[in-house]
């Protein structure tokens, strides 16, 4: 991202579409469990009144950039962050709250609206919410990993492989626009979440919106999903009732 500004070179067009292979590779499982009818108590149940949201300084901080946005992204952000820690009580993964917490707060912070340059010049709107985790008053190494968890969201698939924070953030923004490992939990679990944080006709803003970062945008990740790889579609069609 610092080097590019989020416009992808041919090698990173490459390795997208590796990722997308990747993604239905890992998808697929579920899926066909899911149609075939897994039984009940094999799926993750999770009290979120139980769910402690983090609350130090900087958590609150990026809470009030969050709310800047539109109460569409607000919800979603709030919702990738309870889906990511019920993820992650069900796999037992250990990780660091805050940064899971700033990181999905931040995420979309500038996803409503292209982003440009001072120069003019359009980039990535994931430049936004991690340059706003960089500018928070915090540990460097914090700052870091959830600005790097930030922009790693919008790739297609982010493997364990980049840290418990990264796949956490990018697992709980994809469950929560496509559907992504909606088949690991219990129909009860995503009614309370959904009751606590609703999805405001998420599909058609989110399409919406996409296709605007596509348009505006040439050269990005948003721009090469919604041209070659049918980004609206796979949000369209995400597992919730609206």
């Amino acid at each position: 991202m610092q080097r590019t500004e989020g416009i992808l070179r041919s090698r990173d067009r490459l390795w997208l579409v590796g990722q997308a292979v990747l993604l239905q590779a890992h998808s697929l499982p579920g899926q066909v469990r899911r149609r075939l009818g897994l039984r009940t108590d094999k799926l993750a149940r999770f009290d979120i009144n139980e769910l402690r949201l983090p609350d130090s300084g900087v958590c609150r901080e990026a809470e009030q950039i969050c709310a800047q946005a539109p109460s569409m992204i607000v919800n979603h952000s709030y919702r990738s962050y309870v889906w990511a820690a019920i993820l992650a009580a069900r796999d037992r993964t250990s990780y660091d709250e805050e940064v899971v917490y700033v990181a999905s707060l931040l995420h979309d912070i500038a996803y409503a609206e292209p982003q440009r340059l001072p120069d003019g010049r359009p980039c990535c709107f994931t430049k936004t919410g991690a340059e706003a985790a960089l500018s928070l008053e915090w540990d460097d190494a914090k700052r870091g990993e959830a600005a790097e968890a930030i922009t790693l969201h919008l790739n297609l698939y982010v493997g364990r492989k980049a840290g418990a924070e990264a796949y956490l953030v990018g697992a709980g923004t994809r469950l929560d626009a496509t559907g992504f490992r909606h088949w690991d939990l219990h129909p009860d679990t995503v009614e309370a979440v959904l009751t606590r944080y609703p999805r405001e006709n998420l599909k058609a803003g989110f399409t919406e919106m996409m296709s605007r970062q596509a348009r505006a945008t040439r050269g990005s990740r948003c721009h090469f999903y919604t041209r070659y790889l049918g980004a609206n579609y796979f949000i369209r069609n995400a597992p919730f009732d609206e």
